[in-house]
Formats: structure tokens, C-alpha cells, sequence
């Protein structure tokens, strides 16, 4: 269908506005300019989500802290029943605007992760991305996807590892051995703050994270089972696309010897930014 330049022209500042600030360089126009197309970029992420729910079609999915709705209207685009939740207003306007593009009906609601508008027992597959350490309240939002999900159902989710050398978030090494204060102080000087909720950036402190051993010591204590889809794909034979590509053949061989999956689990604590976790409902 022909694009409505008045409301395209609204999408793209809206975009821009919710992209942050210059400090990403010559990268920044490309960064907006990918989340402006968002739905575009998402066939590995449709990939990924058929593993885990093969009959996506007949399938209920919610995803948590959609965002500016890229996922939501992609699922939509393949005909799948989805609900966005988004805490920020904003996203849920730019969400709206982005199903209008393809004559799509706006599928996210504005709420928050630890009291979602979402039924009992709603979902077969829950999902969120980058949501879980800038939460509130993780345990509630935990409690909340258990809640929704039918029993069988599953959740992919992300966790920041609270021992990862590098993190992503502020782009420093080092940063999460540190006292939380103390890196909050060093972050400050660096010029990675203000922060604060109505600055968008928030503090080390105020975010969530997570060893392996301590996330999946709650997911059980709540009823989930867990699964490191990372080590899944080493277990499984599936091609390896982590590392540097120069590393993979090395990967490979270690694979074949058999090592590579409890060489896997004793880099993780450290090398691993982030854990990728599918929970699943066994129900009561």
C-alpha cells in the first residue's frame, strides 16, 4: 500500500527523538535509519522464535518492552497473533505508526513488565529482549511471564551477566567487578550520565544483573525450568555463528573433541555478556 508521507514524516521523528543523543558518531544516522525500518531486519529473530514454537501461526506470543515494535509488526506481517507491551508511550506511538505503513492494526499496549494487561494463562510464547535489567522489579516481571504463559508454554529472555568482562551497556571493561557506587561515580566523570528515569539513562546501580548460577536459581525457585540456548546450539550440532569468524574452525575442532561444552560453561560466568534463556511452564 502507497506510505502516508504525513504520518511516515511523524514515525521518523519520533524515531529519531527515542534514538539518544550524537554520542554514537557516524554510526548514529545508521542507527536511526535501521530502527526506522526495524520489521526489515528481523528474519534471524523470526528464525530463532520458530525453533522454540514451530506452529507460530496458531500461536498467542507477547513480547515484553517492545520497543519502537519492529518484532510485533513483523510477527504481524507473518499473520501471528502478538501483543506488544511497552512502558514507554512514545514506543506504543511509533509501535501504531509502523503497523500503519502495511494497513496493520495496532497490536501494543502502554504497561509495565511487573503487572501486564495480559490474562491468565494467555501465552504459548513469551519473549523479551534487553528489558530485564532496566526493570523496576525482575523477580514481579519473572512472575508476571509465568502468570501469562499457558502451561508448556515458553519464554525466551535475556539477562546481562552481573560478571562480564565488557559491558555492552556503557561500553567500558571492567566496570561490573566494581562497586556499584563507585562505578557509578566513574561512569558520572566519563560523561555516561546524567542519569535517572526522565533522563532515559540509568545508573549501574538501578540496573539488573545477573550471574548464570543466581538467574537460574530464581527461575526454578518460580517454576521454570531453564535453558542456555548458547549452550543448546553447542550440544546440538547447530552451525556456530558466536566469536569471531576467524575462531569458528577452532570452535569446530573443540566441538569435535567433545570439550567444547564444558569449556563453554567455564567461560561463561566471564565472557559472556549476555545469557540467552528459554524458560519453560511446567505448570503447577
Amino acid at each position: 500500500m502507497p506510505i502516508d508521507q504525513d504520518f511516515e514524516q511523524e514515525l521518523e521523528a519520533r524515531v529519531r527523538q527515542g534514538s539518544g543523543s550524537a554520542a554514537f558518531g557516524t554510526d548514529q544516522e545508521k542507527r536511526v535509519q535501521t530502527r526506522l525500518w526495524q520489521e526489515r531486519h528481523e528474519t534471524s529473530f523470526l528464525d530463532n522464535v520458530r525453533r522454540f514454537v514451530p506452529d507460530l501461526v496458531g500461536a498467542m506470543v507477547v513480547e515484553i518492552g517492545s520497543g519502537h515494535g519492529g518484532k510485533v509488526v513483523r510477527l504481524q506481517q507473518e499473520e501471528v497473533t502478538v501483543v506488544g507491551i511497552a512502558f514507554n508511550p512514545n514506543n506504543c506511538h511509533i509501535s501504531r505508526l509502523r503497523g500503519m505503513r502495511y494497513g496493520l492494526p495496532n497490536a501494543v499496549a502502554n504497561g509495565a513488565a511487573e503487572t501486564l494487561p495480559i490474562r491468565d494463562d494467555a501465552a504459548d510464547f513469551v519473549l523479551t529482549y534487553e528489558v530485564l535489567e532496566h526493570v523496576f522489579d525482575p523477580i514481579k516481571m519473572l512472575r508476571e511471564m509465568r502468570r501469562v504463559l499457558k502451561p508448556g508454554g515458553v519464554a525466551f529472555i535475556t539477562v546481562h551477566n552481573r560478571w562480564t568482562l565488557f559491558d555492552h551497556h556503557f561500553g567500558l571493561w571492567g566496570i561490573s567487578f566494581m562497586p556499584r557506587g563507585t562505578a557509578d561515580a566513574l561512569l558520572q566523570r566519563l560523561g555516561k550520565g546524567p542519569f535517572g528515569r526522565g533522563s532515559g539513562v540509568q545508573s549501574l546501580s538501578e540496573m539488573h544483573y545477573y550471574s548464570w548460577r543466581k538467574f537460574g536459581a530464581i527461575c526454578r525457585k518460580l517454576g521454570f525450568s531453564i535453558t542456555d540456548v548458547k549452550e543448546q546450539k553447542l550440544l546440538s550440532g547447530a552451525r556456530l555463528s558466536v566469536g569471531p569468524r576467524a575462531l569458528r574452525p577452532v570452535l569446530s575442532l573443540l566441538r569435535s573433541a567433545g570439550v567444547l561444552p564444558v569449556i563453554y560453561r567455564l567461560s561463561r560466568g566471564t565472557f559472556m555478556g549476555t545469557f540467552h534463556v528459554v524458560l519453560a511452564n511446567a505448570g503447577d
